[in-house]
């Protein structure tokens, strides 16, 4: 018995000062080939390691490799879609005998991130694995099912330092430039909360992160799982509180806030922008209960203000179609729409003095109107265009194919009721 234990115990000294000694013991060039064979079947794109890489096997299975590029898709700008500085990564190696996986590190250091779309819509992140890689298609997308996660995991330092990313759109819009991207993912288990927490700077503004998932096993188990997010910055707040429902797809219920202290910077930043003069396009808030799933949205018990315009709602999005459909009602106080007209014209300038400008020649581009289908009714105690009162009304908007008709009814008009309409196709 003795000799059996001695010869168990040199036995398991060989097989350590195996792990130890046999990654030494393999050149450098065979670790990057084999690590850039095997990144390029998976992405369907030359991956380039031309710094040091080096493995380790015992007591973790650690890699570092430095200098590391993804080619970019033929036809686009830019020499490469991705570069990294340098990449760590270690999981350890024990509890992989018990199916358990423990990611103690993984971290990007200053990659940097090349979007690009052309005018046609073709775009550089659509990865095409080689033939090889390639397994069977997919089937009818995620499904939140019992066992979906196999294994059990948990995540240790997980972050991406330093990192910037460009998006250049090819069919003239503006370019965007996100940048001092610092995240920082933690999870002590797979039915423990997963924490997401940093920033980033869009255009040079600022913004926080922090995301919270209690589960992230219920979650891909299709059990109820409390969610958590927030974004916030001087350009917007939002806020969400809720869960995901036991369910198969991704269906969500919960409290949502949003506060924009400005849209007038807003549209400049994030949709290159300028709204017209005027003290007016400042504060957007908006609050109430959100559910559904990402076909269809819903929003009930809403509260909006808009400058110095508020009212209550419920609103509802639907994305099955060939277009977003929107579909609601408001209830606003008072209208004053006088701070969003143009100025009034001088005398001696086509029209009256103090009265409506003249028609604008211009073309009415009405391209919007098609890229959304509505039905949007507003009532109003009290609508004001300058001097005219108009008592309580009813607008029903109605968008279909490009037509939108406006029915103003139950209009308050000096005493007595009127009706108007407004065809624009």
């Amino acid at each position: 018995m003795r000799k059996l234990l001695i010869g168990v115990g040199v036995l398991l000294l060989i097989l350590v000062a195996a792990v130890l000694i046999v990654p030494n013991l393999i050149p450098e060039s065979v670790y990057k080939e084999r690590v850039q064979t095997a990144a390029r079947d998976a992405l369907g794109r030359d991956v380039t390691i031309s710094g040091p890489v080096t493995v380790a096997v015992f007591p973790r299975i650690q890699a570092r490799a430095s200098d590391v590029t993804i080619a970019n898709a033929p036809g686009f700008a830019a020499e490469h879609f991705a570069e990294v500085e340098e990449l760590r990564a270690g999981v350890a190696l024990l509890p992989l005998i018990s199916r358990r996986v423990e990611v103690e590190e993984f971290v990007l250091m200053r990659p940097s991130i090349a979007l690009e779309t052309k005018a046609d819509g073709a775009n550089n992140w659509t990865f095409a694995a080689s033939e090889s890689a390639a397994g069977p298609s997919g089937g009818d997308g995620f499904k939140r099912r019992p066992g979906a996660l196999p294994l059990d995991a948990a995540l240790g330092d997980v972050r991406i330092v330093d990192g910037s990313a460009s998006f250049t759109d090819g069919s003239g819009g503006p370019a965007r430039a996100l940048t001092d991207i610092n995240l920082a993912l933690a999870m002590p288990a797979l039915d423990q909360p997963l924490n997401l927490d940093g920033g980033l700077s869009l255009d040079g503004e600022p913004i926080t992160l922090n995301v919270r998932l209690d589960s992230l096993r219920a979650f891909f188990d299709g059990d109820e799982a409390p969610f958590k997010a927030s974004l916030g910055g001087a350009l917007a707040v939002l806020d969400l509180d809720g869960r995901f429902l036991a369910s198969e797809d991704l269906m969500f219920s919960g409290d949502v806030a949003a506060d924009v202290p400005s849209v007038r910077r807003l549209a400049e930043v994030a949709a290159d922008a300028a709204l017209p003069e005027g003290d007016v396009y400042k504060r957007f808030k908006i609050s109430g209960q959100a559910s559904g799933d990402p076909r269809a949205l819903a929003f009930e018990n809403a509260r909006v203000e808009f400058d110095d315009i508020k009212g209550d709602g419920e609103f509802r999005v639907d994305l099955t179609g060939d277009k977003p459909a929107l579909t609601g009602a408001l209830a606003l106080g008072r209208l004053d729409v006088t701070p969003y007209m143009p100025p009034a014209a001088e005398s001696g300038a086509g029209g009256a003095a103090g009265g409506v400008p003249p028609w604008s020649d211009e073309p009415i581009d009405l391209t919007p109107l098609k890229l959304v289908d509505a039905d949007f009714n507003v009532t109003a105690t009290s609508i004001k265009a300058r001097d005219i009162e108009i008592g309580e009304s009813v607008l029903k908007t109605r968008i279909r194919d490009g037509r939108m008709t406006v029915d103003l009814e139950r209009m308050g008009f000096y005493g007595g009721q009127g009706v108007a309409s407004l065809v624009a196709d």
